[in-house]
């Protein structure tokens, strides 16, 4: 009996495990030309993170926008802004619960039941990255996702998860013709 809940509760793990991020939804203006940008600037809506996980996802904008042909300018002017918001949301119950119960004996003999369920709980990150033309303030292209928080235990994990995030989300930003 105590194996079987203990399969099961592997089974659950990795089944949630499986389940528990979405794809990056984009959104743009088909009208925009953006072959002329060069250059860009990031910047931070709202977080309610930590500065040094602020500084990651910054970090990794500039990397994947870099790495798409774009030259960061710390300061303005730049032909574009890359705006950044995140927000967390905390003990999101599972659309999966796992149950498990025993019992015995019939209408005559009387008998014992004993049952248990279980819904996990976990937390949640969604991180918005909006591309924003300088003169008008206007969104140009958006990318978001959100995604369970898994635990961060160190400096180069909480790296790690932040870049892949982030990489997700600029993967079909356009890249730059030199």
């Amino acid at each position: 009996m105590n194996r079987v809940f203990w399969y099961l509760l592997v089974f659950a793990t990795l089944f949630l495990g499986g389940c528990a991020s979405s794809a990056p939804r984009i959104d743009y203006d088909p009208a925009f030309d953006a072959s002329r940008l060069t250059t860009f600037g990031v910047a931070k809506e709202r977080s309610p993170l930590c500065e040094l996980d602020d500084e990651r996802i910054e970090a990794a904008i500039v990397e994947a926008l870099e790495a798409k042909g774009y030259r960061c300018k710390k300061k303005s002017p730049h032909d574009f802004q890359a705006l950044y918001r995140v927000e967390t949301f905390h003990d999101i119950p599972s659309n999966f619960s796992f149950g498990l119960g025993i019992g015995g004996g019939s209408w005559k003999h009387g008998g014992v039941e004993v049952g248990t369920s279980l819904t996990p709980h976990h937390d949640e990150i969604a991180l918005r990255i909006d591309m924003v033309r300088p003169g008008d303030h206007r969104i140009f292209w958006s990318g978001r996702i959100r995604t369970t928080l898994p635990p961060l235990r160190t400096p180069k994990e909480r790296e790690s998860f932040y870049r892949k995030k982030v990489a997700e989300i600029l993967k079909r930003y356009p890249a730059h013709h030199r």
